[in-house]
């Protein structure tokens, strides 16, 4: 299953470490895009998996999964020092 929120937490993490990111940050941005046009964050995950006793998975537009991908995209370092 494709996670979105998880394909952005790996983009940012690696970034953090100067890894490239070039492969991840295209597919987050055709994620966005199939919800985009309707002007939706973009879809937590590709199916719906429920009766997991670690967690459930939706095919919905879902916050973490916007919030993940703005963080993943601003290429900014929570953990630096001024």
């Amino acid at each position: 299953m494709l996670w979105a929120e998880g394909t952005a937490e790996m983009r940012w993490s690696s970034a953090l470490v100067g890894l490239p990111v070039t492969s991840l940050a295209a597919n987050q941005e055709a994620w966005a895009a199939i919800t985009a046009p309707r002007g939706e964050g973009p879809l937590g995950a590709d199916r719906t998996v429920t009766g997991n006793d670690l967690n459930e998975y939706h095919v919905w537009p879902a916050a973490a999964a916007g919030g993940w991908f703005l963080v993943a995209g601003s290429g900014l370092n929570p953990f630096a020092t001024s």
